[in-house]
C-alpha cells in the first residue's frame, strides 16, 4: 500500500464489522454508560472520604472522637478525653458537639424534648455560626423546627424562649440554613453555645460544676490535625491514658474509644453508604470487564474471520503498520462516539444517585459536581480499553508466519481454558444482571398500588413572606364553590417524626401533616370512623400506620384509643383510619402517616402553606387574587395536579428500573454477542472435524450436544460461582440480603436460553449445508 486514504481505511474497517453493527452500537453505549458510572463512583468516593459535610463549613481534614458500639453506633466521650487529646503533638485543635434535649416555651406554648446541638466556642468558625453576639446567650433555630413548629413565622427572630433555669430566657438569634437540620442520624431543632451546658447540670457553679462538665460522657469530639495524624495510633495512645476526673466519676465505660476519619456521628449510616459505594464500584468493574472481554472476543473472532483477507493484502504488499493504522483510527472514532454518549448517561445517573434516600440523608441538599479530572480519568480508561481490544487480537494474528496463517488449526489447551474462564465470568455477570432486573421489577410490581383518591385535585403553594395571613379567612372565601383544604406543607413534603409505639415500644419513623377539615373530601379518600370525612379534633392515621400499631387485632379497635405525639407530648385520640394516600408515588413503599387537624397548630395565621382544591382555573385565579389583596408581595405558585406531583416520584422508580434494564441489556447483549461470535470462530477452526464426524455417520443431535455441553458446563460453574459469592457476601456484617427464588430461577432460565441460542443457531447454519459442500470448502 502506497496510498494513505484515511476515509477509505475507515470505510474498510466499517465494512469488516458488517453484520455486527447492532452489537457494536450496544458495546459502545455500554462503554459510555460504564465510563459515566465510573465518574459518578469516583466523585461519590471523593465526597465520602475527602470532603466534610456542608454544615462544617471547613475544608480541613477532620476526625470524630467517640466510643464505638458493636453495631457501629457511636456514643459520646468525656471532655477530659478531649482535653488529653489536645496535648498530642500532631493535633491542631479539638472542638466538640453535645446532642441534648431541652424543654422551652414561647408565648405560653411548651416545646418538650427540643433536640439541640450544643457546640464549643472554638467550633463556631468551622460550623459557620456568627459569634458576634457571643456576649448574649441565645438560640439558633433550624429551618425544619422553624417551619414545622413555628409556621415559618419570620417575626420569631428576636423573641425570647423561656427556660426554667434562665430568668432572662434565650433570645432567638436567627434561623439557620437547611444544611444544619441534621447531624449524622440526629434531626436537630436548635443550636446552642457551650454556655448552655452549665444550666443542664445538677450544680449551679463552682468546682463541682467544672468537674461534672469535664467528666460527663456527653461530648462528640471533632479533631483537626496535621497530615501525619494516625487515627488508630492516636486511639491506642488515648486509651492508655488516665481519663478519670478527681472527685467526679460516671463509671468506667466498657466501650472502646474510637477516632474515626472524617465527620462520622452516624458510623452505621456512613458504613452503609460506603457499602453502597463499594457495590457501585463493583458494578463498574464488573461491567467494564464484561465489555472488555466481549469486545476482545468480537475482535478476536473478527480477526479470524478476515484472516484470509489480511493474508491476501499482505501478499499484495501491505505492511503490518498499515493494518494497525486503520485499526487504531477506527478505534479512535469509536472512542469519539463514546465521549458523545457519556454526557446524557452522566445526566441520567447523577439525577438518579442524588434522588436516593441515602444520598439525601448524608449529603442533604449538596449537589454532586463532577470535576474535569474525574471525567478525564474515566474517558482515558475507556480510550485505552478500546485501543487494547482493537490492537491485541490483530497483533496476535500478524505475528504468525505468512504462509502458515490458517484458520482450521485447533487451539491449545490454555487458550481453551482461558476462553472458558472468560465465558464463566460473562455468564456470571449475566446471571447477576438478570437477577437484579427481575428483583427490581418484582419489588416495584408488589409495591405498586392503585389509588382511588382524586388525583385531578390541584395544589397551590403560597408564601406571604413576613406577613402571615389568616387561613380561616381563606377557607371562608367562596363557600358555595368546590371544597378546598389548606395543608401545612406541600402534598409530597411531609414532616418526619420518630414515634414510639405504646404497645411494643418500637420506634416507628412516621410522616405527619396538618390539614384543614375538608382535606379528605377534596381527595375523595375513604376514611373509616369519620361520617362526613371532616374532623376538627383527634387525629387520622393511614392504613399502614394502623397495621404497625396493631399487628394482631382488628384495626377498628384502634378507633378511640389515644397516642402521644410531638415535642409537647400531647395526647390525641384516633378518630379515623384513612386509605393509604400515595404522597410519594404509586411505586414507593407506603410510609406510616399521621394527619392532624390544622386547628392543632394554635395559630390562625400562616406564612407558608399549600391550598388543595378541585381543578378549576377560576378557583385558582380567585385564590391568587385574594392572597394578593391581603399581601401584594406574596408568592402564589401555579396550580399543579396531584397526578403531576406523584409522577415525579413514579419517574424516580422508573429511572431505577431503566437503570437496571440498561445494565442488564448491555451485559446480556455483550455476553450473547461475544458467545455468538466465539462459536462462529470455533466453527471456522473446527469445521473440518465436524464435517468428518457427519460424513462417518454422526447424528446432528450428537454434534449439537457435543458443542452445547461446554456452554452448559460454563453456565453450571457460573451458577455455583454466583451462589458462592452471594453466600460469602451475606456472611459479612451487612447480612441484610435474602435470595429471591423467583428472581434466581428467572435469571438461570433466561441465561440458559440465551447461551443455548448463541450456540445452536450458528451450528445449525453449518449443519444445514450439504456435507459434500462443507468438505470441499476445507
Amino acid at each position: 500500500m502506497t496510498a494513505n486514504n484515511t476515509l477509505f481505511e475507515l470505510l474498510c474497517e466499517w465494512r469488516r464489522w458488517r453484520g455486527q453493527y447492532f452489537k457494536l452500537a450496544l458495546i459502545l453505549f455500554g462503554f459510555a454508560f460504564s465510563a459515566a458510572l465510573l465518574a459518578i463512583a469516583l466523585r461519590l468516593g471523593g465526597m465520602l472520604f475527602y470532603e466534610n459535610p456542608q454544615w462544617t463549613n471547613t475544608d480541613k481534614p477532620l476526625y470524630t472522637v467517640g466510643r464505638l458500639h458493636e453495631n457501629n453506633s457511636l456514643s459520646p466521650v468525656s471532655r477530659q478525653a478531649l482535653e488529653k487529646l489536645k496535648t498530642f503533638p500532631v493535633v491542631e485543635d479539638v472542638s466538640w458537639l453535645v446532642i441534648k434535649k431541652y424543654s422551652f416555651s414561647l408565648n405560653n406554648q411548651t416545646f418538650n424534648a427540643v433536640n439541640s446541638a450544643v457546640f464549643s466556642a472554638n467550633s463556631a468558625e468551622s460550623i459557620g455560626l456568627d459569634m458576634a453576639q457571643s456576649s448574649v446567650l441565645g438560640i439558633w433555630l433550624t429551618h425544619r423546627f422553624w417551619q414545622e413548629n413555628l409556621n415559618s413565622n419570620p417575626e420569631v427572630v428576636g423573641k425570647v424562649f423561656s427556660f426554667k433555669r434562665l430568668p432572662q430566657g434565650l433570645p432567638v438569634l436567627g434561623v439557620l440554613d437547611q444544611k444544619y437540620d441534621q447531624v449524622g442520624a440526629e434531626l436537630l431543632d436548635a443550636w446552642l453555645p457551650e454556655d448552655m451546658l452549665q444550666y443542664s447540670t445538677p450544680f449551679t457553679g463552682g468546682m463541682m460544676l467544672d468537674r461534672f462538665l469535664l467528666a460527663a460522657p456527653m461530648y462528640y469530639g471533632l479533631v483537626s490535625a496535621s497530615g501525619e495524624f494516625e487515627p488508630h495510633q492516636a486511639t491506642a495512645q488515648l486509651a492508655e491514658l488516665d481519663l478519670s476526673v478527681k472527685g467526679m466519676s460516671f463509671g468506667k465505660s466498657t466501650l472502646p474509644l474510637a477516632i474515626l476519619s472524617g465527620v462520622q456521628f452516624d458510623p452505621k449510616g456512613y458504613q452503609r453508604l460506603v457499602f453502597t459505594w463499594q457495590l457501585l464500584l463493583g458494578l463498574v468493574v464488573s461491567l467494564w470487564l464484561i465489555l472488555i472481554f466481549t469486545l476482545f472476543s468480537l475482535s478476536s473472532s473478527r480477526a479470524i474471520l478476515i484472516a484470509d483477507e489480511l493474508r491476501t493484502l499482505r501478499l499484495l504488499g501491505a505492511q503490518n503498520r498499515d493494518f494497525f493504522r486503520s485499526a487504531m483510527r477506527f478505534a479512535f472514532v469509536m472512542a469519539c462516539v463514546v465521549c458523545i454518549l457519556i454526557y446524557p448517561c452522566l445526566a441520567f445517573l447523577k439525577a438518579m444517585v442524588q434522588s436516593t434516600a441515602g444520598y439525601q440523608q448524608y449529603f442533604s441538599q449538596q449537589d454532586m459536581v463532577l470535576n474535569g479530572a474525574v471525567l478525564l480519568s474515566a474517558i482515558l480508561m475507556m480510550i485505552l480499553s478500546l485501543l487494547a481490544c482493537a490492537g491485541i487480537p490483530l497483533l496476535n494474528l500478524l505475528k504468525k508466519d505468512l504462509f502458515t496463517r490458517q484458520t482450521n488449526h485447533s487451539a491449545s489447551l490454555w487458550q481453551k481454558l482461558l476462553s472458558q474462564g472468560i465465558l464463566v465470568l460473562q455468564l456470571s455477570a449475566a446471571l447477576v444482571a438478570i437477577y437484579t432486573l427481575t428483583f427490581v421489577v418484582k419489588e416495584q410490581w408488589q409495591q405498586y398500588q392503585q389509588t382511588s383518591i382524586a388525583l385531578s385535585a390541584t395544589q397551590t403553594q403560597v408564601d406571604t413572606g413576613n406577613f402571615p395571613i389568616s387561613w380561616r379567612q381563606l377557607l371562608a372565601q367562596d363557600k358555595g364553590a368546590e371544597a378546598k383544604a389548606i395543608l401545612s406543607s406541600s402534598f409530597a413534603q411531609l414532616n418526619r417524626y420518630e414515634f414510639k409505639a405504646p404497645q411494643t415500644g418500637q420506634e416507628i419513623n412516621i410522616a405527619t401533616m396538618h390539614a384543614s377539615s375538608e382535606f379528605f373530601n377534596v381527595l375523595d379518600a375513604k376514611v373509616t370512623g369519620l361520617e362526613s370525612k371532616q374532623w376538627h379534633s383527634g387525629v387520622v392515621i393511614n392504613h399502614t400506620f394502623a397495621e404497625r400499631l396493631n399487628q394482631h387485632d382488628d384495626l377498628m379497635s384502634l378507633l378511640g384509643t389515644q397516642i402521644q405525639y410531638g415535642l409537647q407530648e400531647q395526647t390525641y385520640t384516633i378518630t379515623g383510619i384513612v386509605e393509604d394516600i400515595p404522597h410519594w408515588g404509586r411505586s414507593q413503599s407506603v410510609q406510616p402517616t399521621l394527619y392532624l387537624p390544622l386547628e392543632q397548630l394554635n395559630s390562625d395565621t400562616m406564612a407558608v402553606f399549600t391550598v388543595l382544591q378541585s381543578p378549576q382555573s377560576k378557583q385558582h385565579a380567585q385564590l391568587a387574587a385574594w392572597v394578593k389583596s391581603q399581601v401584594p408581595s406574596a408568592k402564589v405558585s401555579d396550580a399543579q395536579t396531584l397526578e403531576l406531583v406523584i409522577q415525579v416520584f413514579d419517574q424516580q422508580s422508573q429511572d431505577v428500573l431503566w437503570f437496571a434494564l440498561l445494565v442488564a441489556a448491555v451485559i446480556v447483549g455483550g455476553v450473547f454477542s461475544g458467545l455468538w461470535y466465539q462459536i462462529q470462530a470455533q466453527l471456522r477452526v473446527e469445521k473440518q472435524a465436524i464435517s468428518v464426524l457427519l460424513a462417518i455417520g454422526a447424528s446432528e443431535q450428537f454434534v449439537l450436544l457435543t458443542r452445547l455441553k461446554y456452554s452448559l458446563l460454563a453456565l453450571a460453574v457460573a451458577i455455583f460461582t454466583s451462589l458462592t459469592v452471594f453466600v460469602l457476601f451475606n456472611s459479612s456484617s451487612f447480612n441484610t440480603l435474602q435470595l429471591d427464588i423467583l428472581a434466581a430461577l428467572s435469571a438461570v432460565l433466561v441465561t440458559f436460553v440465551l447461551s443455548a441460542v448463541a450456540v445452536v443457531l450458528p451450528l445449525r447454519k453449518l449443519l444445514n449445508q450439504p456435507i459434500q459442500q462443507s468438505l470441499r470448502e476445507l
